[in-house]
C-alpha cells in the first residue's frame, strides 16, 4: 500500500510589496519527516487552523488514512489516530523576507 503523505509548510517573516516588481526571498530553515505515524497530538493556540488543514487533507481520500480522536479544540489540542494504511507527515519551515 502506498503511504498517505501530508506536507505542511510554515511561512514566517516580515515583508511587504508595492510597485511593478516585487522580490521575495525564501530561506529554508528545516524539514522534519515523520514516517509510519501511528498517532498525532498537536497542542496549539491555532488548534482550529490545524484541525481544518487535516480535515481538508483527509477529505481528499475515499478512505481517509486517519481519524480524529479529539477534535473539539476545547483545550487547544487535537488528537489523530491512524486507522487505515501508512501515514507520513512532513513539516517544513521557511523564512520569508
Amino acid at each position: 500500500m502506498t503511504p498517505s503523505t501530508f506536507q505542511f509548510t510554515i511561512f514566517y517573516g516580515n515583508f511587504s510589496a508595492g510597485g511593478h516588481k516585487v522580490t521575495v526571498n525564501f530561506k529554508h530553515d528545516f524539514t522534519v519527516i515523520f514516517d509510519n505515524v501511528t498517532s498525532v497530538e498537536i497542542q496549539s493556540e491555532f488548534c482550529e487552523v490545524w484541525k481544518n488543514a487535516f480535515e481538508i487533507a483527509f477529505s481528499m481520500f475515499s478512505s481517509p488514512p486517519a481519524d480524529f480522536e479529539d477534535d473539539d479544540c476545547s483545550d487547544n489540542t487535537i488528537k489523530i489516530a491512524k486507522t487505515n494504511g501508512d501515514l507520513n507527515l512532513i513539516f517544513t519551515s521557511v523564512e520569508v523576507s
